[in-house]
């Protein structure tokens, strides 16, 4: 389970997610191209492949008939979160020097265009 702890310093809240070292697809590599491609097939983030996440809590759309895969940039929930969206919110103070509570909340990927500049292979 995440923690969220307040950095006693800037009061800033952070983020401890151990867990996520256990990600299977850490070791991806990123490929350019030359140009930009319209849509990539196996790219959950290009339009048109919206089935490939779930529902985006936000986005903002064009008019269009096809009203899923038309959005200039959308949010879509993080499929590896780091936070869970119920818990125990209280706030403890841990070891007499930072605050410290259960890693609840949303964490989500936003996504500012549709257009495509690369794209992740195995």
């Amino acid at each position: 389970m995440s923690q969220l702890r307040q950095d006693p310093t800037t009061k800033e809240w952070v983020i401890l997610a151990t867990e996520r070292l256990k990600r299977p697809d850490d070791f991806r590599s990123f490929i350019p191209q030359n140009r930009e491609p319209e849509h990539v097939g196996g790219c959950p983030f290009c339009a048109g492949n919206e089935k490939l996440t779930p529902r985006a809590p936000y986005a903002v759309r064009l008019e269009a008939e096809d009203l899923e895969s038309a959005w200039r940039s959308q949010s879509d929930p993080n499929k590896f979160a780091a936070l869970t969206p119920s818990g125990d919110s209280r706030r403890q103070m841990q070891d007499g020097f930072f605050l410290q509570m259960q890693g609840t909340g949303y964490h989500e990927v936003v996504i500012e265009t549709p257009i495509t500049t690369g794209f992740f292979t195995r």
